[in-house]
Parts: C-alpha cells; sequence; structure tokens
C-alpha cells in the first residue's frame, strides 16, 4: 500500500490540480483520497488496476469539489 502511494501520489495531486486550480484544493482532494485508498484498501486490492482506482476516486473528489464552489459562488448576494 505504502508503494503505491509513493508511486502515485505526485501524479494524482498534478491531476488534481490541473481541474481544480487551487492547490490547497488539491491537497485536501488528494488527501480525502488517500484516506478512502488506506481505509478501505482490503476491498480496494481486488479491483484490477488500484491505479485505476485512485485516478477514478480524484476526479470524483474534483467533480465534488467543483459543485461546491459553484454552489458557493451563485449562493452569495451579488457584489457592487
Amino acid at each position: 500500500m505504502d508503494e503505491v502511494i509513493t508511486k502515485e501520489q505526485g501524479k494524482l495531486l498534478g491531476f488534481i490540480r490541473k481541474r481544480v486550480g487551487d492547490e490547497e484544493d488539491a491537497r485536501d482532494i488528494l488527501q480525502d483520497v488517500l484516506y478512502q485508498f488506506t481505509a478501505g484498501f482490503d476491498d480496494i486490492r481486488s479491483v484490477r488496476s488500484v491505479t485505476a482506482w485512485l485516478f477514478t476516486a480524484a476526479a470524483a473528489g474534483t467533480r465534488s469539489c467543483c459543485r461546491r464552489l459553484c454552489a458557493r459562488r451563485f449562493s452569495r448576494p451579488p457584489q457592487r
């Protein structure tokens, strides 16, 4: 498990950062993905490609982040 995290962490962060554009949000999403990975490792290990699972989880995390950001942006009153 540690070997996979070490190998894929940099690529995952770049993948996420490219999609959300904010370093802090990207690191938060990466932390969530790695937590999901470690918490469910026994189940995930049976997945054919662990790397594919990680990137799928990262993509889902970026979509959730974008939805939250859009919701916040559109729920604020317009600035004058």
